[in-house]
């Protein structure tokens, strides 16, 4: 329920930036934002299912974490630079 409404922040973003929503790469990163977050539930879904420790967990899940992290963080900046150039 939470990704649903972090979805509609980054809608809310996007359109703070500037950005067409009814554009082929908005609607591209509306889309991934949304695949990661159900990527991120099905981890956790499985770390509980290995009985992981959220806060120590295997080194895998770090760096799987570590991977939506930087592809988080490379969305923004996608939306940063989109944003000069229609500024």
């Amino acid at each position: 329920m939470h990704s649903v409404q972090l979805l509609l922040i980054l809608v809310i973003f996007l359109r703070y930036c500037k950005v067409d929503l009814n554009s082929k790469r908005a609607e591209q990163l509306i889309q991934s934002t949304a695949a990661l977050f159900a990527v991120t539930t099905f981890s956790l879904l499985l770390e509980a299912y290995l009985k992981q420790s959220f806060f120590s967990p295997q080194p895998e899940f770090w760096i799987f974490r570590a991977v939506v992290l930087l592809i988080i963080f490379m969305q923004t900046v996608w939306v940063m630079r989109n944003r000069e150039r229609t500024s």
